[in-house]
């Protein structure tokens, strides 16, 4: 599904649209996202250089001005108290920092949020590059030119991919028109203007520069079960190269899975995080293994030990404990060996039963 933005031409009959990416400008409006981003915004833009003087930054007052008792006076002990003429401030301000912490991705999404809002309100227009290009920065020109595209009235933000001399010049005396280029677009001067005008080659920056933040977002956002199984392929690769004795590196992990499983590498990092805490957790299991299962009898509990692996890191591959459920996995294979081995024994090599105390 694709968006379109109204194309402002002068003179035109019928209006012209083009076409934007619907993940940039056709998402939901979240008032709350957008408050926050615009509040960080203006806290940022404050300079925070407030000083003043307390009692004690205030020049003079070391003596204290007279005695403290059979004067007739009130007691005084400095003359910079906050309580006299030319004293110190009670609560006196200090330069501060006002900035507000924004995550990128909270800002960014606030962004998308706003501009999909204009569009729906048809705030949004477009314009072709060569209809704000001017010979020499007329404040009249540029006037007539804005005149002609009929657009609502008010306050009118013009955003261009790179602000010509000339237009910024013109614009600069007109009352109610900005410039800004892609780079400085802000939330708070998207929200104050009544209209923002976009060159089409700045509308193309801005979606190409916000679409691949909803695109990596909707991979972050992906079900569980999707990087289960991913957990669940690297993890197997890893367990049997580490049952053969062989060390395997994250580069090798990647490979496989591009190769055999057709999973891009880019999308491979919510699993291969773990890919180190399972590898040292193998190489502590390995040695048990060999240990205990040596021989070729016991590939049983090998298999159960490799399917409890599996099902602990499709489960919940980021906090499985690998050593318990390979312990599990290896006590329900002894288990079953060892009824295996009484059930083939025969009857007569069977200890006898102990006979009942008189």
């Amino acid at each position: 599904m694709s968006v379109s933005v109204t194309l402002a031409t002068a003179g035109a009959d019928a209006q012209a649209h083009v076409e934007v990416s619907d993940g940039v400008f056709g998402g939901a409006f979240n008032e709350a996202l957008v408050h926050q981003a615009v509040v960080a915004y203006l806290a940022g833009a404050r300079q925070g250089s407030k000083a003043q003087k307390s009692r004690a930054d205030a020049r003079g007052g070391g003596r204290k001005p007279w005695r403290q008792k059979r004067t007739g006076r009130a007691r005084a002990g400095s003359i910079r108290s906050p309580l006299w003429r030319g004293g110190g401030r009670t609560f006196a301000a200090r330069p501060r920092d006002h900035s507000v912490k924004l995550n990128r991705k909270m800002y960014r999404g606030a962004m998308r949020c706003i501009l999909a809002e204009l569009v729906r309100q048809n705030r949004l227009q477009a314009i072709p590059p060569a209809a704000l290009s001017l010979d020499a920065p007329k404040t009249k020109a540029l006037d007539e030119k804005l005149r002609a595209l009929a657009l609502t009235p008010g306050k009118l933000l013009l955003v261009a991919a790179e602000v010509p001399r000339n237009l910024y010049l013109a614009a600069r005396n007109l009352r109610g028109v900005d410039v800004c280029d892609v780079e400085a677009l802000d939330p708070v001067a998207l929200v104050s203007h009544d209209t923002v005008l976009v060159t089409v080659d700045a509308l193309r920056h801005i979606e190409e520069r916000l679409q691949s933040d909803a695109r990596r977002a909707r991979d972050d956002a992906e079900p569980d079960d999707t990087d289960g199984n991913r957990a669940c392929v690297i993890m197997t690769f890893v367990f049997d190269a580490m049952v053969a004795g062989n060390d395997v590196s994250d580069e090798q992990v990647q490979a496989h899975l591009c190769e055999h499983y057709g999973v891009d590498a880019t999308h491979t990092r919510v699993a291969m995080k773990h890919v180190r805490f399972w590898r040292k957790r193998l190489a502590e299991r390995r040695q048990a293994l060999a240990r205990e299962y040596a021989d070729e009898d016991n590939a049983t509990a090998m298999k159960a030990t490799r399917e409890a692996l599996i099902a602990s890191s499709k489960d919940n591959y980021a906090n499985a404990d690998m050593s318990a459920h390979a312990a599990k996995a290896l006590a329900q294979a002894k288990r079953a060996d060892v009824r295996a081995q009484q059930e083939d024994t025969p009857p007569d090599e069977a200890a006898p039963a102990e006979e009942p105390a008189p």
